[in-house]
């Protein structure tokens, strides 16, 4: 049964990578920004409990989010271009809100088939925010809910989540999602 569990994830890996490539990995669709007060089906209202490894083998769970005002949650994988590209605006936004109660936060879609080149790729870019990698519950229960990446969700201290943006986005936009809620 185990066996057949992970064929179908592997499956499900395979598929959303031929939709992200045929997709162009959800191209940017900059200030594709909804709102989870619009009340779509496609947008999670909450991330759900979890205890995840980082690529330090650290485990995080969702208390992570209670240590700020907002985090911004980023869902990418090693294969997407346009996910390459806007790691590193990310990483400068990490930077300058770290003080300000704003934390950041990585799933690599990919990375429990692509651990090591998600690593490589992570300390190429000089990505300092945690990185996480899904397992087959959190795959189940949460990012198989998307056939694209990037997608990224701002949420607050509980895990609510308050913003989703599909495709790949600008440093501009970002800060603005981001800006929108300090207030």
């Amino acid at each position: 049964m185990k066996l057949n569990k992970q064929k179908i994830y592997v499956l499900l890996l395979a598929f959303m990578m031929l939709a992200a490539i045929l997709t162009g990995c959800g191209l940017s669709t900059d200030n594709n920004i909804k709102s989870n007060s619009s009340g779509s089906e496609d947008i999670p209202s909450e991330i759900p409990d979890f205890s995840l490894k980082d690529m330090q083998g650290s485990t995080v769970t969702q208390v992570i989010f209670g240590e700020n005002k907002l985090t911004l949650v980023n869902v990418w994988a090693t294969t997407c271009a346009p996910c390459m590209d806007e790691l590193p605006d990310l990483e400068s936004l990490n930077q300058a809100y770290g003080m300000k109660g704003v934390g950041f936060l990585g799933i690599i879609a990919d990375g429990k088939y692509c651990a090591p080149q998600a690593k490589e790729l992570i300390q190429e870019l000089g990505i300092s925010y945690p990185n996480l990698v899904p397992d087959d519950n959190f795959m189940d229960v949460f990012l198989s809910k998307q056939d694209a990446v990037p997608y990224t969700m701002l949420v607050d201290d509980t895990g609510k989540v308050l913003e989703f943006v599909m495709g790949s986005q600008s440093k501009d936009t970002f800060q603005k999602l981001i800006d929108d809620h300090l207030d």
